[in-house]
């Protein structure tokens, strides 16, 4: 049985991704802030007046 060629790749793509997300979270700790806050304040940093639902879209977020 041969395995696919890109779930060799998923392991350490994840564990990459995990590992920028706690440094993220380690160099913000001292700002009390989090990774989704940092993202959501970096792309309103121009006051364009973006919508609750645009700033949802880039954020990844569902309205709630």
């Amino acid at each position: 049985m041969s395995s696919c060629p890109l779930e060799s790749l998923s392991r350490p793509i994840y564990l990459a991704s995990q590992t920028m997300r706690n440094y993220a979270e380690r160099i913000l700790k001292p700002f009390d802030l989090t990774s989704e806050q940092f993202h959501l304040l970096k792309n309103t940093k121009h006051g364009h007046g973006l919508s609750p639902s645009i700033l949802c879209e880039l954020v990844e977020k569902r309205p709630a």
